[in-house]
């Protein structure tokens, strides 16, 4: 998803746990995300995510189109979705995702310290995670 030694790499596909605050509340859960990530150049790239939040309801959060800006052409970068978030109890809630992460190649995998906002009409999902990337 990054750029350095995954500049040129066409598709990524990375795996993050992470925690999530739902609904901007207090209330604290553990995530497990995936995402893709297909390099268009080295300054855009198009993908899809989806996060499991492991809580009483067990919520999901999808998106797609994703779109990752890496604004020097390297390992960080920036990227926004719309995104649905489904099994609340109260139906779908369609709202925007926006985000950051940033890659630290290991050899053939790298780390991805990343943090997103989901807004919706009247809250916010805050996630943090850090992904594996292969």
């Amino acid at each position: 998803m990054m750029g350095g030694a995954y500049a040129n790499d066409a598709f990524n596909l990375s795996f993050s746990p992470g925690i999530t605050q739902l609904n901007s509340s207090s209330e604290v859960n553990v995530e497990l995300g995936a995402e893709y990530e297909y390099r268009v150049d080295q300054y855009l790239g198009v993908g899809v995510f989806g996060n499991y939040v492991f809580n009483t309801s067990g919520v999901t959060l999808l998106g797609v189109p994703e779109i990752f800006v890496h604004p020097w052409g390297g390992d960080w970068m920036m990227n926004a979705s719309p995104v649905v978030e489904l099994g609340t109890g109260a139906g779908p809630s369609i709202g925007a995702r926006f985000g950051t992460r940033i890659a630290l190649p290991l050899g053939p995998v790298a780390l991805v310290p990343q943090a997103s906002v989901d807004f919706y009409s009247s809250k916010k999902n805050l996630i943090v995670g850090l992904g594996i990337q292969f």
